[in-house]
Parts: C-alpha cells; structure tokens; sequence
C-alpha cells in the first residue's frame, strides 16, 4: 500500500518523524557552553591577562602558582559543566513550580524546565558576544571594569564604567537586553503550556526574576564587601 492510499485512521496512527526533544536542547546547550567556557578561558582570561591583573597585588611566584593550578583543573571544568547547567535549569524550574502553587497554575516539571532551557538561549548568547569583545580588548585593555560589564545594560548605557563597584551600577548592570531576552522567552513558553494566562506568566516571570537579581545582587555585594 502506498502513501497515498493510506485511510485518515491509518495516517492518524502513523509514527510521527523525530522530535527535537528538552534532551536534545540541553545537548546542545551544553555543548555551546563548554564552547563559550574554552573561548573564554584560551582568548580572554589568558596567563598574560591573569599576570596583568594580578601582579599589583600578589608575587609573581604566587601568580604563577594560581596560574599553574587553573591549568591542572581545567579539565575538570568541561566535566561538571553540563552538571551545574543542569542544576540551574532545574532550579529555576524549581523556583516556576513554587511559585505556580502560589497562582494556582498546575504545569508539570518537565515543561518548567524547558521553559528555563530556552529562556537561557539569550543568557548564552549575551555570555559569547562578552568573550568576543573582551578578546578584541587586548591584554592591557582587559581590567575589573571591562569584566564586570554588561553589554546593553542600563549601567552600560548611562553610567560611567569606572563606577563599577558601587551598588548602584551592579543593580542597573543587571538590568539589559538579554535579561529582557530571558524574560520574553521565558513568558512565551510559559504560554505554550496552554496553562498559564497572560497575567499569570507576567507575574511568574517578574517574580523569578526580581528574586534571582535580588540574590545575585545582594550575594555580589556582600563579596564586595567581605573581600
């Protein structure tokens, strides 16, 4: 029988083609961050910028310790990786679940955490645009200012960048486009459960992300503080 003889039942119960599936995004989630990871660390951070950065305040027989000891748990890093990704992305489905208890939304795990598996494509994306122009800088024009920013964030934009270190421009750093990427992502998977209304999804995603900025905020000044 060919294909076109197939009955409406018999096509209805056909075996659909391959998905891409939530494994499949987080593969490839992974795998681009271990990308970003190595681009990071053999074109950015380099021995000449860790020198560079260090030698004001440390020896360079120390200096070169540090350096010899990122260079032994380097692999190490690849590793576990995927790992910490997946924890993060099941957190903040963690965190989307709680917070559905609150707005009386039933939405299964799983849908939760490919909702935060997509939401972090812009993060992604935002983490290897900061790579390629950190690399164009150069060893002498990397320092903690350019690290510290955030491309089209509001600090950014409209503050100066040697302000870095105050409050103030660690809060509107935060504030950018690829948070605002996240945050529309984030709203429309959230739609496409088909369970949760606009209104409700606005509120969840707001929620989420006032407290992940909050902590990320507060747990960078307390560092600041305490270093």
């Amino acid at each position: 029988m060919n294909a076109a003889a197939l009955t409406p039942a018999a096509a209805a119960t056909a075996p659909a083609g391959p998905r891409f599936r939530t494994w499949h995004l987080f593969t490839v989630l992974a795998v681009a961050s271990m990308v970003v990871t190595w681009f990071y660390n053999s074109h950015v951070m380099t021995d000449e910028v860790y020198r560079h950065l260090l030698s004001a305040n440390l020896d360079s027989g120390r200096v070169d310790d540090l350096i010899a000891g990122r260079a032994q748990s380097a692999v190490w890093v690849y590793v576990v990786l995927p790992a910490v990704l997946w924890v993060r992305l099941a957190f903040v489905a963690l965190v989307l679940q709680f917070f559905m208890l609150l707005t009386l939304n039933d939405v299964p795990v799983k849908k939760l955490f490919a909702a935060s598996a997509w939401a972090f494509i812009p993060l992604l994306y935002e983490q290897a645009l900061r790579c390629m122009w950190l690399a164009r800088l150069g060893v002498d024009g990397i320092d903690q200012d350019s690290l510290a920013l955030r491309p089209v964030s509001v600090a950014s934009l409209f503050m100066d960048a040697g302000q870095s270190g105050h409050a103030l421009y660690s809060l509107a750093n935060m504030v950018n486009a690829f948070e605002l990427g996240w945050a529309v992502v984030m709203f429309l998977a959230l739609r496409r459960t088909g369970k949760v209304s606009k209104v409700s999804a606005v509120m969840l995603v707001l929620g989420v992300w006032l407290l992940f900025t909050g902590f990320q905020w507060g747990l960078g000044l307390y560092l600041t503080r305490t270093a």
